[in-house]
């Protein structure tokens, strides 16, 4: 144990009541009536005959209290006799004592000696002086007597006085601590004769427990600093710390436990960030070229690591899997090569893999440190180098890796109130074995380790505490007696959790419940976690172990959001784990960080790997990839949910292992029983009392391995007779409203659960389900929810009326209803949309537009003459994909609207008594808009700027007409300049990149998922100077059927009357034992639910055959023995025009027809994405390659509408692209030599028209697109006419 007091402290402790005699019980009664104010502050005691004065129990010369003279003792008078300056001889004093609230108590011995009925008479003293608390202040010492009036100035000295002042008088006071900053060098260990300490905030002061190291001096770096490594272009603006003093730097988070954390730099309260490679994100690892280890790997990488130094550098990722972030050190690296080596701190065999196509990134590099915020420390020379933000600097270095305060056992009733912990590398607070801790109302933030870590605890409550910036888990509390069902009893309430897992990432949650991961296994029973704010992490936010473990009335925002094959709350595996319940909280937001989010495997709730028997009631699950996830597990309970605008609700089908894990005796879910049952402490009546689905599961498993319902056949082959055991049963999924764009009952990509059997009762019975795909069923603002009235008469909505924080926290508080959320796999908005209303019918509904999506127009229709007409006080809602980055809104009316664009800030009116072109273009990065008014004539008429926080999460603008509104176009564009605009939508050759590493950082539009991890998409060098992107898969024997995915993401491409095609070249290595079941398969969306994907698949391999062939027509496109070794060039052409799709291949440098179907209704609006798809069931190693992939425009009259040839004149109408920066078009007929033949000019605008005279002959001209601003530039691709 360390103490920050030394023995002579104590002996100062052991003395400070005040050696004494005489006291009578009028003294008593004064002292008594002490008050809070006017406490003793000053106690002393001395002999007459003595120059030696006891100063608060330590024996001292006399200070400015007392003088000597003539070997005569002199008191101030004030001290005294309460009055008057200068000193009196205690010898003419005739009373035993003296007494001055304002400066002390002086109590004097007419002898020599002092007996220890004296002393004992004195310490009574000490309960009363204490009544009002113990004091510490920045600006106290720790000579004083630690009241309100001379505080101490260190929280030990506090201590060391409330650990005697409960012996010796039993009493405990608590322990004020006022306004300041409290830096502790020491971890300040508690123990039993600590119990029930109180540490407060006095009067609501702020209070900063700090663990920060300050010291050292801070200078300028020089460009001769670390043999001149650091980046030069910013060498002026870097500085040095020296933090030689700095105790135990290089110590790392090595050990199981999380024991030590790697020291960071904190500056005016913000973490700033490690130098890193890359700067921002991540990068993809590369070919793996050696194993050297089970924890050693070599592999490729894309960094420039030639001109890094790596010495101290470290590796963070997830190259193991993705729900899983490792992390190492550089071990080794070879710039000529490519490749970095790497040692791999793993916790446990699941982390012994390395997969490619993995994130990862390096750190602590001083070449990296190039940008404002980032750091870099010499641990050899114990030398920081940082790279400020500004000259404002309030440098400190988190320290005490073993935390701020560590409890021992059975240190009970400890309570820390309206404090701030802050700048510990270890755990703020600790301990084991210790009851009845209360933290309340505290502020935990910039902690490397937990925020709170208590184990083997009853009674303890969190409430009332924010947790911000936590590098472990903010909080992890386990206790109670499982085997007899003795719950803890303890509670985490009204708390605020922000940025969790900021260090460890994964397995860090914000709430521990129980200690369950692959590092320890301490399972709980009677914890609650309630009325809680979770804001922001890559990984779950409650992991929970154990029993009765209560979730309710909790707000999830925004977790989940960088890994995958994980829940907001997760548990897994144990039979014996019951009594488990999630009820009345609020998902939202939980959505996977994949760009493709079919893929994506973020989940709500995550029950995994058959765990059992957990209810799950009254939740709303919004904006969600997915609501919950039951892993195989029996007698889950999901009833009266509501899932709104999810992509998929609940996936609830039995696992591979079921059998294996009920079986004895290795099977885990039957260990586990086994285990419960041979515990000296097991009440099985108890639990069969308080868990009857356990009972039954029990009962199952004993029948299931009985010897009567085994046979065994000739080959030795086992088989159970009666398999209840090993089936879903006891479900209950009842009354659940489901209102989402996939919300269908037919849609088992949306709703995925075991089908029941009515004769077995296996298997999930969906009972009473509701399913709307209209989001207006459903308004949920908050925690205030309503529904239509067809839901409200027959369901009962979810009552979240008391979610979230209750009371929220004076010191520190983030808490609100809606946070902007950027969906990282929705949609965004790409490209062009021109709507002119021409070729409708007279009357049309406005929903009936084909260009924009037009989702409520009320009586609002379309005229025969080519006008959206809406009636005054009427409106019309545009929706789109997500508008995230700059764009343009342009409108051609007359009347009088009010446009906005998604909230209050982006309102503006519009009045035109003639036809006139209003512009919105938006510029994100500066939050403006400027606002164009385009008069009849063309020309500018006004222009405004406003200044508005810019949403990156715009999907829907509405148009309100305050007067009768005749619409002439309506135009959307993301393009900021003419030369974004192209025929060709996507051109990859794989060129100019290192080989071998991951397609990622090819293109960050190009990312691979795969089950399991076992795969590579690589850029390879595929001989005569050409790259090609080669697509490797393996499987894990152990895990049966893989599907591996790379998908190429774009500009969604228009597919709806447009003509497009698809090229690229493939081949395959020989003797494949796989099936490419998509091959380079088309994905889109159709405008009015962008996000909700439509695959059309057009070549796929066979899984028998091994050949090519076009999917769902019977055609083979090529024989397996075309595209092995050799590649095979292929096309297909998408023409929704004629509705057909037209299949070729490359046959002797030309294309070769192959067949022709037509378009079943299935072709989506848009096309934004590429995807290759294996499914594996073999061991063996595959091979694929692609290149030259091409997506490109057929349709000659692209951006020039329909163009009319009449007596040689033709007459183009251009698409209208608002904010490529056109004033004028150009369309210009040449001859076959080169000569102009006729050209036309007009003003760049909605609803123009083109029109030149070619000579009437049978010549071929070759028509060219100009665009004209301050010079001539050619547009898009020439065509010919005749």
């Amino acid at each position: 144990m360390k103490h920050l007091i030394s023995a002579a402290m104590s002996f100062l402790l052991l003395f400070r009541p005040a050696v004494a005699f005489g006291i009578n019980a009028e003294a008593a009664a004064e002292l008594k009536s002490v008050s809070a104010a006017a406490v003793l502050d000053r106690i002393f005691v001395f002999s007459e005959n003595s120059k030696i004065v006891s100063v608060n129990g330590k024996n001292v010369i006399a200070d400015n209290y007392t003088k000597f003279e003539n070997e005569n003792i002199y008191i101030d008078k004030r001290v005294a006799i309460g009055n008057g300056t200068g000193y009196v001889d205690v010898q003419s004093l005739n009373f035993p004592y003296v007494c001055d609230y304002e400066s002390g108590i002086v109590l004097l011995s007419r002898d020599n000696g002092i007996s220890q009925d004296d002393l004992n008479e004195a310490k009574k003293l000490l309960s009363v002086l204490y009544s009002c608390g113990i004091y510490v202040s920045a600006y106290g010492s720790n000579s004083n007597i630690g009241t309100y009036k001379k505080p101490f100035k260190t929280i030990g000295a506090a201590i060391n006085a409330y650990v005697e002042c409960k012996k010796l008088y039993k009493t405990t006071p608590c322990i004020y601590i006022t306004e300041g900053e409290y830096h502790i060098s020491d971890t300040i260990v508690l123990d039993s004769s600590a119990s029930g300490i109180t540490f407060a905030a006095y009067d609501n002061q702020r209070v900063s427990i700090n663990g920060g190291f300050r010291g050292g001096k801070i200078t300028k770096a020089s460009l001769s600093d670390l043999g001149g490594k650091l980046p030069k272009e910013h060498i002026d603006k870097i500085i040095k710390w020296d933090i030689s003093e700095y105790g135990g730097l290089a110590d790392d988070c090595v050990f199981p436990d999380f024991s030590y954390y790697t020291p960071e730099l904190v500056n005016n309260g913000k973490v700033e960030t490690i130098a890193r490679w890359p700067n921002n994100d991540w990068s993809y690892t590369g070919e793996q070229t050696k194993k050297i280890s089970d924890t050693e790997y070599e592999f490729k990488t894309d960094a420039d690591i030639s001109n890094m130094t790596l010495d101290n550098a470290k590796i963070l990722g997830f190259w193991a899997w993705d729900y899983r972030l490792s992390r190492g050190n550089i071990t080794g690296y070879d710039g000529a090569e490519s490749t970095v080596r790497i040692s791999t701190d793993c916790f446990n065999a699941a982390e012994y893999y390395f997969n490619s196509n993995r994130r990862y990134y390096i750190y602590n590099i001083p070449e990296e440190v190039n940008s404002p915020g980032e750091y870099y420390i010499d641990y050899e020379n114990k030398v920081l180098y940082y790279y400020p933000e500004n000259n404002a600097l309030n440098l400190q270095l988190t320290g005490l890796k073993n935390g701020i305060f560590n409890l021992n056992n059975d240190c009970d009733n400890v309570t820390f109130c309206g404090l701030i912990f802050e700048n510990a590398r270890g755990t703020a607070i600790s301990g084991d074995g210790c009851d009845y801790l209360t933290v309340d109302g505290c502020l935990f933030r910039n902690i490397g380790g937990r925020g709170i870590y208590i184990s083997n605890t009853y009674n303890t409550n969190i409430t009332k505490s924010v947790f911000k910036d936590i590098g472990d888990s903010s909080v992890e509390i386990s206790g109670g007696l499982r085997p007899q069902l003795k719950k803890s009893n303890s509670s985490v309430n009204n708390c605020e959790f922000y940025n969790g897992g900021r260090v460890i990432g994964t397995y860090s949650p914000f709430v521990q419940a129980g200690g369950h991961n692959s590092y320890e296994l301490s399972p709980a029973i009677g914890i609650t976690v309630e009325n809680n704010f979770f804001y922001n992490h890559m990984h779950s936010a409650i992991v929970f172990a154990g029993n009765d473990i209560i979730i309710r009335n909790n707000i999830f925002d925004n977790v989940v959001n960088a890994t995958q094959d994980s829940g907001a709350i997760y548990s897994r595996l144990y039979a014996t784990y019951r009594g488990n319940e999630i009820t009345n909280n609020i998902f939202r937001n939980i959505r996977t960080y994949k760009i493709a989010e079919r893929y994506g495997d973020a989940t709500a709730i995550y029950c995994d790997d058959l765990l059992p028997g957990v209810k799950v009631e009254s939740n709303v699950f919004q904006n969600c990839s997915k609501a919950a996830t039951f892993g195989g597990g029996k007698a889950h309970k999901f009833n009266n949910n509501l899932v709104y605008n999810c992509r998929s609700a609940v996936g609830y089908t039995a696992r591979a292992n079921n059998a294996e894990a009920v079986t004895a005796p290795y099977g885990y879910l039957y260990s586990d029983v086994k285990s419960m049952e041979n515990n000296t402490y097991y009440l099985p009546h108890k639990w069969y009392n308080a868990y009857l689905d356990y009972k039954k599961f029990v009962d199952e498993l004993e029948k299931y391995n009985s010897s009567t319902n085994i046979v065994q056949d000739d080959n030795g082959n086992i088989e159970h007779i009666d398999k209840t055991a090993e089936n879903i049963n006891n479900a209950e999924f009842n009354n659940n409203i489901f209102v989402a764009p996939a919300a269908n009952k037919s849609n088992i990509s949306f709703l995925h659960l075991q089908s029941y059997d009515e004769t077995t009762g296996y298997g999930v019975k969906n009972a009473n389900p509701y399913y709307s795909t209209d989001l207006s069923k459903v308004s949920i603002n908050g925690n205030i929810i309503s529904a239509s009235e067809d839901i409200g008469s027959r369901y009962t909505l979810p009552d979240v009326s008391h979610t979230g924080v209750m009371i929220k926290n004076p010191l520190y508080s983030e808490m609100r209803d809606n946070y902007e959320f950027d969906n990282p796999s929705g949609r965004t908005f790409r490209g062009y949309r021109y709507e002119n209303f021409e070729g409708y019918n007279d009357g049309a509904p406005a929903e009936s537009a084909k260009e924009i999506n037009i989702i409520s127009g009320t009586n609002s229709a379309i005229s025969g003459d080519g006008h959206l007409v809406v009636p005054a006080n009427e409106g019309i809602e545009i929706k789109t994909e997500k508008l995230k980055d700059n764009f343009v809104f342009s409108v051609s009316f007359g009347g009088r609207f009010r446009i906005n664009f998604g909230s209050d800030d982006l309102t503006f009116d519009a009045d035109s008594d003639v036809s006139e072109i209003y512009e919105f273009r938006f510029d994100f990065k500066n939050d403006t808009v400027l606002v164009y008014v385009i008069d009849e004539n063309d020309k500018y008429k006004t222009f405004s700027r406003k200044n508005a926080s810019i949403s990156g999460d715009i999907g829907i603008i509405t148009i309100s007409a305050l007067s009768d509104l005749n619409i002439n176009s309506i135009a959307l564009s993301s393009y900021d300049n003419y030369s974004n605009i192209s025929e060709t939508y996507l051109d990859l050759d794989f060129e100019d990149n290192k080989s071998e590493t991951a397609v990622e950082n090819y293109s960050e539009s190009i990312i691979t998922y795969g089950a399991y991890g076992h795969y590579s998409s690589l850029i390879t060098d595929d001989g005569n100077n050409n790259q090609a992107l080669e697509y490797k898969s393996f499987i894990n024997p152990s895990y049966g059927l893989n599907y591996i995915n790379t998908d190429i993401k774009f500009a969604p491409v228009k597919l709806r009357d447009n003509v497009v095609s698809i090229e690229f070249k493939m081949k395959a290595q020989p003797a494949m034992k796989t099936a490419l079941m998509r091959c380079l398969t088309p994905i889109g969306y159709n405008g009015d639910a962008p996000d909700t994907d439509i695959v059309f698949p057009i070549f796929v391999e066979s899984r028998y055959s091994k050949n090519l062939v076009v999917f769902g027509q019977n055609v083979t496109v090529a024989l397996q023995k075309e595209f092995i070794s050799d590649y095979l060039r292929l096309k297909a052409t998408i023409d929704d025009i004629h509705k057909k799709i037209y299949v070729y291949k490359m046959v002797n440098s030309g294309w070769s027809y192959i067949c022709e179907y037509d378009i079943d209704g299935n072709i989506p609006d848009f096309m934004d994405s590429l995807s290759i798809n294996v499914m594996q069931d073999t061991s063996e190693e595959c091979s694929y390659r692609f290149d030259d992939i091409r997506i490109y425009n057929s349709n000659n009259y692209l951006y020039s509408g329909k163009s009319v040839i009449s007596d040689g004149i033709v007459n183009f109408k251009p698409d209208y692209i608002p904010g490529i920066g056109a004033d004028y078009i150009c369309v210009a007929a040449y001859s076959d030599n080169g000569e102009i033949v006729c050209a036309d000019l007009q003003p760049y605008k909605p609803d123009m028209e083109v029109s030149i005279r070619l000579p009437v002959t049978d010549k071929k001209y070759l028509i060219k697109r100009f665009i004209l601003n301050d010079s001539l530039k050619p547009i898009l691709k020439s065509e010919i006419l005749e």
